[in-house]
């Protein structure tokens, strides 16, 4: 006997090794347990064999957003269109217990490295900025990896963007924004 469908669950990770296990047990687990999965598929832009392991930060029915403990780049696996990553086989686990806290930011007239400066380091970002010469802003065209940070209709959007990553926009001053900040620790 099991209690909360454990066995079920157990079923499905040995049987149905797919997105949707994974999805599904981060949509019920992932806010107090991290999230683990396996993956062995071809990534869709260079055809190149994968094989890694990936924290999952969301999830939708038919895909996941996982960070790679190997790089510590994002990438979205799964069926849809615009995945990073077409998954032949994923093994889904639980691992530790985790804390999310999640802020959010109005910013208003504020620099960017101000920004950087109060952010935790292992924080993920997302929401919109509207910065000050926004014709200017140049981001790194990213192919290969989820693209955390793009420009679209003259603000710059961020989905589970690290702090790090606003490296890019440091000469720039935000004249309004806002931001959800969430911390898992």
């Amino acid at each position: 006997m099991s209690s909360a469908g454990g066995i079920t669950e157990q079923f499905a990770r040995s049987f149905f090794p797919d997105v949707t296990t994974a999805a599904t047990l981060f949509q019920k687990y992932g806010a107090a347990q991290e999230v683990l999965i396996s993956v062995q598929g071809l990534h869709s832009h260079t055809n190149q064999a994968i094989d890694d392991r990936f924290v999952v930060l969301e999830a939708t029915n038919n895909d996941v957003l996982g960070e790679s403990l190997t790089n510590q780049r994002l990438y979205k696996i799964g069926t849809s269109p615009d995945v990073q990553i077409r998954p032949n086989k994923i093994k889904t686990e639980l691992g530790d217990r985790i804390t999310i806290t999640a802020d959010t930011l109005q910013l208003q007239e504020l620099a960017v490295t101000d920004l950087m400066a109060r952010l935790p380091q292992n924080a993920y970002l997302s929401g919109s900025l509207v910065l000050d010469d926004i014709a200017e802003v140049q981001l790194p065209l990213e192919l290969e990896s989820f693209s955390s940070l793009r420009v679209f209709g003259g603000q710059v959007e961020l989905a589970n963007a690290k702090p790090s990553q606003l490296e890019v926009l440091r000469e720039f001053w935000i004249l309004s924004g806002k931001l959800i900040v969430k911390v898992r620790s």
